[in-house]
């Protein structure tokens, strides 16, 4: 067996383990329904304040992104 393909195999393994163990640790931090969160505020598109507590009772997503 070829070096590259083992160090590959070794790295996707790693990778299954790294991906699995994440998960498993996110979703033992999750919030159930009627929990209280910390309220934040963040500038939106517009350069308007926008606090968490402003959408209270609604579904929303959090969609942090970079752009450099």
């Amino acid at each position: 067996m070829p070096a590259f393909s083992r160090n590959r195999q070794i790295a996707i393994i790693a990778m299954t383990l790294l991906l699995v163990f994440g998960i498993a640790y996110s979703a033992s931090a999750q919030y159930a329904v009627g929990d209280k969160v910390i309220n934040f505020k963040l500038r939106d598109l517009d350069d308007h304040f926008v606090m968490l507590n402003q959408f209270t009772g609604k579904i929303i997503v959090l969609n942090f992104f970079a752009t450099w």
